[in-house]
This record gives structure tokens, C-alpha cells and sequence, in this order.
């Protein structure tokens, strides 16, 4: 049953659409066929299947396979019926369990919830960092560049961080700008960097507006998005998926 399951090099344990076909007396086409074409949303797909080629031993000609988590193995199989399908599902389910418990034994990993804390004590450095730059900064004020409130510029909210933030916090070879790129490629944040609403309705983000002030005096305002924890769960495990 172990055989089903395999670690994946972010430590997630994965399976594949050559294993399900195996396993489950189909056509490897076939179960293509329904991966893609499966009512879920882009994000859950993108966080759950990816694409990879690999070479047939028999003829050593590459096709591709989808890997998949355990939740894109459950959303697949749900419409796979019958006795037979139901205990090939409860071996998946028990493989996928196993392969879990091996991971977490032996590589520890922080929980969302530890990232989040780790991320908001940076996000605190950064404030507080930038504080002080603003107790010397209003000595001179008229005199210099525009003035950002930075209170609302790093977080609004004792649960959000800031983009750059999220960037350090993962620190998975993703700077602040890159990562913005990342998400609009991802079809996450849209061309000015605001999320697409439906990531917003999922409290992944939250759009605040930020005042600054220019050197002639002028106040506007610009709107910045800044992340839940929630979020940087989903943006680590969609980074994580990309470079499986």
C-alpha cells in the first residue's frame, strides 16, 4: 500500500495519476481526461495538481501525469463508484495517512499557525523600525520625501502582514516584487496588484488604503494589499506546488 503514496521534494505526500489509473483498473487517458475536467476553482487545481512529463520505460518516450495531494486525490475519486472503488479508496486514504505521519516525525515543519507568528513578529521589527524613522523624520517634514503612515502602510490589523513581510517570512528564494509577479501570473492579484475578489471573499487578503503626504503639501491616498494568515498558508503551498 506504501507504493501508492511518495514524498514530494516540499515534503508533501503526493500521489499521481499513473498510480490512480493503477490502482483503480483505468485507462491512464482517462483519468487525464477527468482531472481536467474537474468543477473545481483554479486556485484549488493549482494547489492540488501539476502537470509533469515523465518517460515510459517500455518505449522511452516521455508523456505527461498529473501528481496530486491527498485533496486532489479525494476531489478526483469522488465520482469513482462502487465496491471495489470504495476499498481502493479507503487503501488511498490509509497510504496517504501513513506517508503523512512518516513526514511529520521526521522532517518537523511549522504549523500556519507558527508562521503567521513569525511573520507578525518581522512585520513588528519593521514597524518598529520604521517608528523610529518617523519620530526623526517629522522634525523636517515639509522638507522631505512624501510621508507614508506606517501604522497602515505594515499592517491594519493584529492578524495581517505586509507582501514583503510574507516574502521574508517564507523565505523561499522569492523576494517582495518577485512574489507580487508570482501571484498575478497565478491569476491570484490582478494587474495593480489587488486581488481578485473572490481571494479577498476567502480571507486571503484584505485592501486597505494608505495615505502619504507630497513634498507640495498634496495627501493621497493608495491602495495596498496586505495578507491574512490564511494567505500565507495558501501562498506558501501554491509556491511549494510550483516547484515540485
Amino acid at each position: 500500500m506504501s507504493e501508492l503514496v511518495f514524498k514530494g521534494n516540499n515534503n508533501q505526500a503526493l500521489t499521481t495519476s499513473l498510480l490512480v489509473a493503477e490502482k483503480f483498473g483505468k485507462r491512464h487517458d482517462n483519468v487525464l481526461r477527468d482531472i481536467e475536467g474537474l468543477s473545481c476553482s483554479s486556485s484549488f487545481r493549482s494547489l492540488n495538481f501539476e502537470e509533469t512529463p515523465y518517460v515510459n520505460p517500455q518505449n522511452g518516450q516521455t508523456y505527461r501525469m498529473y501528481a496530486m495531494t491527498k485533496d486532489g486525490f479525494t476531489f478526483l475519486v469522488m465520482g469513482y463508484t462502487g465496491e471495489t472503488a470504495g476499498r481502493f479508496k479507503e487503501d488511498y486514504i490509509n497510504a496517504f495517512n501513513n506517508m503523512e505521519e512518516i513526514i511529520r516525525i521526521n522532517i518537523p515543519q511549522e504549523t500556519p499557525q507558527e508562521l503567521m507568528a513569525r511573520a507578525l513578529i518581522m512585520a513588528q521589527k519593521t514597524l518598529d523600525g520604521k517608528s523610529k524613522q518617523l519620530e526623526v523624520a517629522s522634525l523636517k517634514i515639509k522638507e522631505d520625501a512624501p510621508k507614508v503612515d506606517f501604522f497602515e502602510t505594515v499592517t491594519n490589523s493584529k492578524n495581517t502582514v505586509d507582501m514583503g513581510t510574507v516574502a521574508k517570512v517564507l523565505n523561499m528564494g522569492i523576494g517582495r516584487n518577485n512574489l507580487f509577479e508570482f501571484l498575478r501570473e497565478n491569476k491570484i492579484l490582478m494587474g495593480n496588484n489587488i486581488p481578485f475578489q473572490k481571494y479577498i471573499d476567502s480571507g486571503w487578503f484584505r485592501i486597505i488604503e494608505v495615505k502619504f503626504v507630497k513634498p507640495n503639501g498634496d495627501v493621497c491616498i493608495n491602495m495596498k494589499t496586505i495578507v491574512y494568515q490564511k494567505g500565507v498558508e495558501a501562498i506558501r503551498r501554491l509556491i511549494t506546488s510550483k516547484k515540485t
